[in-house]
C-alpha cells in the first residue's frame, strides 16, 4: 500500500465520481483507475461501488476513509514541521467560513496570512455551519470557523467572540420603528425573510420563539445572504443578521437596523480544528492569525469579547489605567 494510492483513493472517495478525482489530482482516468484497483486487490475487497452516476464506498471503503484521511494528514504534518525547520513554513490549509463572517474575515485573513507566510498555500471554502461542521468531520476543510450551537458538543472548541443580532430592514422603515433597539416579542408582528430549516441561524431563532411561545410571520425563505439582502432593500421584508452582514455592502445606505433586546439575542463565535486531527505548522499558524483579526475586529467594535470586561472602580481603576498605559 502506497501513500499515492491512499491519496487517490481519497480524492476518488470525496468527489465520489473517478472522472472529477482524476481532474482534481491532474492524472489520466485510466491510471486513476489502475492505482484504486491495484489497492482492492491488495486488500482483497471493493472499496466502492460502482454505477452510472458515480461511485459510493462500500463499509470496507468507508473503514479505509477513516484511517487514511487521518494517515496523509499525520504526512501532511510531518512533511509541514520538517521543512518549516528550514525557515519559512510550508504546506497548505483548508478554512471554513459562514458568508457573514467571510463578509468581514476572509479577505484580511488571507491578506495577512500571504504577507507573512508566503509559502502556504490557503484555501477558503463559504458555507453554513453544518456544512462546516460536516467538512471537519470528514477531513475536507483543516480550520472551522463557525457559530456555536448544541451540535458542535463532539468537536474541541475555541470561543473567538459574541455577535450580536440585529433586524435589518430598508431604509423607508415601513413600520415605523423607532430608536436604535427593537424587543424580541415585536419580531412576532413583522414580515420577516429567514433562512430555512437547514440554517443554524434558524434553528438558534425558533428555538427562541418556541421559549417565548411565539410565532414568526415568515414571508419568505432564502439560504443566500445576497438574496436575502436584496429581498429586504426592495422592502419585501426584515431579516435577523449580524451587523457585520451590512459591512462592505455597497447600498449599506439603504438598511436600517435595530439591535434585537428583551432578550438580547447573542451567538458565539467559535473556531475548531477538530480534536484527532494532527495541527500542521500551516494549520496552527492559520489560527494564530484568525485570532489576531478576529481581535481587530472586537476593537473596532463589530464584536465584543466572549467575556464581557468588567468595569474597574476606585484604587482598582487607577491601577488598571497604569496598567494599560504600559500596555
Amino acid at each position: 500500500m502506497e501513500i499515492r494510492q491512499l491519496q487517490y483513493f481519497v480524492e476518488v472517495a470525496r468527489s465520489k465520481s473517478f472522472s472529477r478525482a482524476a481532474i482534481a489530482l491532474g492524472i489520466a482516468q485510466p491510471a486513476l483507475s489502475r492505482q484504486v484497483q491495484q489497492l482492492e486487490n491488495e486488500l482483497t475487497v471493493p472499496l466502492f461501488y460502482r454505477n452510472g452516476r458515480g461511485v459510493s464506498l462500500t463499509s470496507a471503503g468507508e473503514l479505509l476513509f477513516a484511517h487514511a484521511t487521518d494517515i496523509l494528514g499525520s504526512v501532511s504534518a510531518a512533511t509541514s514541521e520538517v521543512m518549516a525547520l528550514r525557515g519559512q513554513p510550508t504546506g497548505s490549509a483548508i478554512v471554513g467560513v459562514p458568508p457573514s463572517i467571510g463578509r468581514v474575515l476572509t479577505l484580511p485573513l488571507v491578506q495577512r496570512l500571504k504577507e507573512r507566510f508566503p509559502m502556504v498555500s490557503v484555501k477558503i471554502m463559504e458555507g453554513f455551519s453544518g456544512h462546516i461542521l460536516e467538512w471537519l468531520l470528514n477531513g475536507r476543510i483543516d480550520v472551522g470557523i463557525f457559530y456555536d450551537d448544541p451540535m458542535t458538543h463532539r468537536f474541541v472548541l475555541e470561543p473567538l467572540a459574541r455577535e450580536w443580532l440585529y433586524l435589518i430592514g430598508p431604509a423607508s422603515n415601513p413600520d415605523n420603528l423607532d430608536d436604535d433597539t427593537v424587543p424580541c416579542d415585536r419580531l412576532f408582528s413583522l414580515p420577516l425573510i429567514m433562512p430555512t430549516r437547514s440554517h443554524g441561524l434558524r434553528l438558534y431563532l425558533d428555538s427562541v420563539a418556541m421559549r417565548m411561545k411565539g410565532n414568526f410571520r415568515i414571508e419568505l425563505e432564502v439560504d443566500a445572504l445576497f438574496s436575502t439582502l436584496h429581498a429586504v432593500r426592495e422592502g419585501m421584508g426584515y431579516t435577523v443578521l449580524p451587523h457585520v452582514s451590512l459591512l462592505n455592502e455597497g447600498a449599506s445606505d439603504q438598511f436600517r437596523f435595530w439591535r434585537i433586546v428583551d432578550p438580547d439575542l447573542v451567538r458565539i463565535v467559535t473556531m475548531s480544528t477538530y480534536g484527532h486531527r494532527p495541527d500542521s505548522v500551516p494549520t496552527r499558524q492559520i489560527c494564530r492569525v484568525v485570532r489576531e483579526e478576529v481581535r481587530s475586529l472586537i476593537n473596532a467594535g463589530h464584536w465584543q469579547p466572549v467575556m464581557p470586561t468588567p468595569v474597574p472602580t476606585g484604587a482598582g481603576a487607577e491601577a488598571e489605567a497604569e496598567a494599560e498605559d504600559e500596555r
